[in-house]
């Protein structure tokens, strides 16, 4: 078809037509079929028809073009997620990749500890056990699914240990400019927390506030990155945008002048928090309902994101029950 002309010039004009019809009807209809099939092709059609030409696997359209939500309705979805584990003393593993060890035999690593639903999705005071160890991270424990959404857990095996996990795509900000998800915001006391990270795509993720990077060994966020989370320490407020803290506050999420004693007392409860990139320079964060706030910044021009669930010995101060985390409703739109 690519050699048909589409040229005004070229294509007969509705003069020679008329001429024609009279005598040879069978040439109007040819001609009207190619030229039909030719303006399909043109690139004013394709646009018109849709974003269907770039796709990366099936459903039929572009899905870096796609708002992408997850609600793990029926405990499904997790397929549309890379997940992984860093701990500072031994290694790392993304799912379904190598496992990538720096520690020695010397360095401390291993133990077990209980997460919230059993492995028959009982409510989530109901415990399974998970147990980390040199030879198996099991990082295909970290992330599961029960009573349609999704957890994160881990528990004091290391030194300082990161679940994640992310939506396995790359998203534009000249097309999508809102991030939001629900959590709960369950008082894990002061060591565990969870955080949200936007960052420039390729950049390191697994990065933390100038303080504690050291401490955990890995990197400091990057300076367009926009980040929310109730740590750390876990119960306190996060709110760090193009490197600039967004929250001038003093009340944390929990403890005795917290924001939000029910949510802190429950694990059943998750609370909807977004970003919202105004398209003028501000962001818009919706802290879980507590607060809101403007602030100067806007999305990375190309993002990915992660969600993160931080562990700094978190049984040194006491046992949470659960080290559970509990994600629901994630969306870029």
């Amino acid at each position: 078809m690519s050699s048909f002309p589409t040229t005004r010039s070229a294509l007969p004009t509705t003069r020679h037509i008329a001429a024609r019809k009279r005598h040879r009807p069978w040439l109007t209809l040819l001609i009207a079929v190619l030229v039909g099939l030719a303006l399909a092709a043109s690139p004013a059609a394709a646009e018109k028809g849709g974003k269907g030409g770039g796709k990366k696997g099936g459903g039929g359209n572009d899905p870096q073009s796609e708002v992408f939500t997850a609600g793990f309705t029926g405990n499904t979805g997790l397929d549309q997620f890379r997940s992984g584990v860093y701990h500072r003393n031994m290694g790392s593993q993304e799912l379904g990749q190598p496992t990538e060890i720096w520690g020695d035999s010397n360095a401390a690593h291993g133990g077990s500890w209980t997460a919230d639903h059993d492995l028959a999705c009982g409510t989530p005071d109901t415990q399974r056990s998970v147990t980390s160890s040199r030879e198996d991270f099991a990082t295909d424990q970290l992330v599961y699914l029960c009573r349609d959404h999704l957890m994160t857990t881990m528990g004091d095996v290391d030194g300082y240990s990161i679940v994640w996990f992310s939506p396995d795509r790359v998203f534009d900000s000249a097309e999508f400019s809102t991030v939001s998800w629900d959590v709960n915001v369950t008082d894990l006391l002061k060591r565990q927390w969870w955080e949200v990270s936007i960052v420039p795509a390729g950049t390191e993720f697994l990065a933390t506030t100038d303080w504690l990077a050291d401490v955990a060994n890995i990197g400091r966020y990057h300076p367009d990155a926009i980040v929310v989370g109730n740590g750390p320490f876990g119960g306190d407020v996060n709110l760090s945008v193009n490197g600039v803290d967004g929250y001038s506050g003093w009340q944390p999420v929990c403890g005795e002048w917290g924001m939000d004693p029910e949510g802190c007392a429950s694990k059943k409860i998750r609370r909807s928090f977004s970003v919202a990139d105004n398209n003028n320079g501000t962001v818009t964060v919706n802290f879980g309902g507590m607060f809101t706030r403007t602030v100067p910044g806007q999305l990375p021009s190309s993002f990915q994101v992660y969600f993160k669930d931080h562990n700094y010995t978190p049984d040194k101060d006491g046992q949470p029950i659960g080290h559970t985390w509990h994600w629901d409703n994630i969306a870029v739109g």
